[in-house]
Formats: C-alpha cells, sequence, structure tokens
C-alpha cells in the first residue's frame, strides 16, 4: 500500500537515514566495493509510472518499476529536500594550520528517499545527481547496490546483490553504536509499517530539524 501522508517523510528523516543520505551525498556508494557484490550485475531498465494510478498518491512522489531477481519491484520515493544546507560550508585547514571556508555548488534536487511496494520494512536510498540512479535498495533483508551502465543510451542500469555480513560502512558511522543502530532501525521500519496502512493526511503537525555536520580526515 502506497504512503499518501506526509507524515511518512518526517518520520523516515531518522539519524539514522540522515547518515545513509549523508554518505549518498558525499560519494554515491563509492566506498562499496566490487568484492562485496554477491553475484555478477543484472542489467535493468528503469521505467517511470504514470498514468490513472498518479492521482493515488501525491504530485511529489515518483515511482519506478525495475525488473531484477526474477521479479518486477515497483519503488516509490520523494526527494529529501532538507539534506543539504543552504549555503553549504566547507571548511579546510591549510599545511600551515589556517582554516579555509568554501561554499561550493551542491545540487539539492537530486537526493530521494523512499520504499518498495509490498514490503513495508523496505528502504530506498538514491541519488539522481549523475543522470541515473545510484545508490542502495533494501527488499526483504536483501540489500542491492543500483548505479548506471557507463556510456549507455538506453538508461541502463547495474543491480548488484550484497553480502549483508560483509557490507561495510565507514566506521563509527554517525558515531552510533551497533546496538543503537539495530533500534532504530526496529523503530523506524515499525513506524514506517503503521503509516503505510493509514490514509489519512495531515494529522503530522510537528516539524523538527536536525543539523548534521560531517568531519572528514584523509589521515
Amino acid at each position: 500500500m502506497m504512503a499518501v501522508g506526509e507524515a511518512l517523510v518526517h518520520v523516515r528523516i531518522t539519524v539514522l537515514q540522515l547518515c545513509l543520505g549523508s554518505l549518498l551525498f558525499l560519494s554515491g556508494w563509492a566506498q562499496i566495493g566490487h568484492s562485496q557484490h554477491h553475484s555478477p550485475p543484472e542489467v535493468v531498465i528503469p521505467l517511470r509510472i504514470t498514468g490513472t494510478k498518479r492521482g493515488m498518491r501525491p504530485p511529489d512522489w515518483l515511482s519506478y518499476s525495475l525488473h531484477f531477481g526474477g521479479q518486477r519491484h515497483i519503488i516509490h520515493m520523494k526527494a529529501k529536500k532538507l539534506l543539504v544546507s543552504k549555503p553549504f560550508s566547507v571548511f579546510t585547514y591549510t599545511n600551515q594550520g589556517a582554516l579555509l571556508e568554501d561554499h561550493p555548488f551542491v545540487q539539492r534536487d537530486c537526493y530521494y528517499h523512499g520504499y518498495v511496494e509490498g514490503d513495508p520494512e523496505s528502504l530506498v536510498v538514491l541519488s539522481t545527481c549523475l543522470e541515473g540512479f545510484q545508490g542502495m535498495l533494501e527488499i526483504h533483508d536483501t540489500l542491492y547496490e543500483i548505479k548506471p551502465k557507463r556510456l549507455s543510451a538506453r538508461f541502463e542500469h547495474l543491480v548488484y546483490k550484497l553480502h549483508r555480513e560483509k557490507t561495510q560502512f565507514p566506521p563509527m558511522r554517525c558515531g552510533l553504536t551497533e546496538e543503537e543502530i539495530g533500534r532504530q532501525l526496529k523503530l523506524q521500519r515499525r513506524e514506517n509499517s503503521i503509516l503505510r496502512q493509514s490514509s489519512y493526511e495531515g494529522w503530522w503537525t510537528h516539524t523538527r530539524f536536525l543539523e548534521t555536520v560531517l568531519v572528514v580526515d584523509y589521515e
């Protein structure tokens, strides 16, 4: 069942998902090495879903059909508008220790989060900044990586099945322990499941913001 309430957007912006979105923003999931892929990739062409069913969901939600793993998957996603601050500040230090501040141009309308139809505990975290889908899909407790196929003129993408036990994100992600991450995952999935079973809109009246600071040290 499709989620149609604005509450879904606010509830899903948890600390854990902000960390996932931040990682996606920084590198497009380039940290995930090919050695973690469970099998050779499948070639898929995401197909936009439009038509009569569009009236069943708010206009700011996008839906795509992807066929991989022997079945068709329908993903529903919405832009994460509050992921990158404006202006976006980058602080660096020179070799002499002087602090430098820069405000590079950053696209703010190409980061999406959502879910997969038929799986209330699924998770979709994608970027479209590079003229294609790049990110992660979690479907029925299975992780997939998706990225554009190079030099493809048909909007082809590669989908990799990942080893869950071998999938490693950068250490100390968001400063959370494994126990806390597991607790937040359970909480998020329970909230998403409840929201998707409800068609009532507008009941979420409080908007909260979390400021996230990323520190990158090449050493």
